[in-house]
């Protein structure tokens, strides 16, 4: 299952919630990006009297997507709402950051090998980090913690990310925001796998650092220059007999996606114009809204 390649709400929920320093570290390193045409792919779902707007967004942006494309900001202003998976600028007044620590008394040492300490050690004296300040995080926030390095390495930001700015023209507008999900929900389904899906992500990203940040380019590559084919690939699941990654894909995407897609259909029969813009994943993945919706006999098309 190819899991690493979900840039999601809820990582960027979890570095809200920890990290008073991380808005200047991963949003502080501007790296020059020629600006080029993107063309993040977006699609309407139709029935025989509405349609509504399917926008795949990545939660992490450049120079290329600061101020997204025309196509984009047409459907937005043809759109009565903004239907996100949750509103991450909300979520930094609401979240409770003791979520992102381990009880009181515990640490990392009870979790991750002495090697595995050492690696990542290591690896944040190398970003100038104390191992110190990190040892009192839970697995999925020293997970979800490593994997923005590459995104700062690449000099991907979140606040240019399709979300981000989407969030930021709604507030301006006083456009409607539509929750469809909630970061309480988000963060307490990261609670429900076991230790050794995050402890697994830890260990790949330390062994594998450079072979990850290049995996994370190319995706974010093939999403800003509308590459559906390797997206599909990037998105798809991989036959495994691992009952823990199975539940794992099964809870983090094709759940979640059954019930957007539901919300979805209420939309088109209510005949609203609405604007879904979740995490692509949800869009043209495994058991996607494309895919389910298309299912349902809605006709599914590219906005050109």
């Amino acid at each position: 299952m190819k899991k690493k390649v979900m840039i999601s709400e809820i990582a960027i929920i979890l570095i809200i919630l920890c990290f008073a320093w991380g808005y200047y570290y991963f949003h502080s390193t501007e790296k020059s990006t020629k600006k080029l045409n993107p063309n993040p792919q977006l699609y309407e779902a139709c029935d025989e009297d509405s349609c509504i707007y399917l926008l795949g967004t990545i939660h992490v942006g450049d120079e290329r997507l600061d101020g997204l494309t025309d196509r984009i900001w047409k459907a937005y202003q043809d759109s009565d709402a903004i239907a996100f998976e949750v509103d991450i600028l909300a979520s930094q007044d609401l979240a409770d950051e003791s979520l992102a620590y381990l009880p009181e008394g515990d640490d990392l040492s009870n979790y991750l090998t002495k090697e595995q300490l050492e690696q990542l050690e290591d690896f944040l004296e190398k970003r100038l980090i104390s191992m110190d300040f990190i040892r009192k995080f839970n697995l999925p926030t020293v997970s979800s913690l490593l994997e923005q390095f590459a995104y700062h390495d690449l000099g991907l930001l979140s606040n240019l990310g399709v979300d981000y700015q989407l969030l930021e023209k709604c507030y301006e507008d006083d456009k409607e925001i539509i929750e469809l999900e909630s970061a309480e929900f988000q963060l307490n389904l990261l609670y429900t796998f076991p230790n050794e899906i995050y402890i697994e992500s830890i260990e790949d990203i330390l062994n594998n650092y450079e072979a990850s940040k290049k995996g994370t380019e190319l995706l974010y590559n093939a999403y800003i220059y509308g590459n559906t084919l390797v997206l599909s690939e990037l998105f798809g699941s991989e036959d495994t007999d691992d009952e823990i990654h199975k539940e794992y894909n099964q809870k983090m995407l094709i759940d979640r996606n059954i019930k957007m897609a539901e919300k979805a259909e209420l939309y088109l029969k209510e005949n609203r114009k609405i604007m879904i813009a979740v995490g692509d994943a949800h869009i043209i993945g495994e058991k996607g809204l494309i895919e389910l919706l298309g299912e349902k006999g809605y006709k599914i098309s590219v906005v050109k």
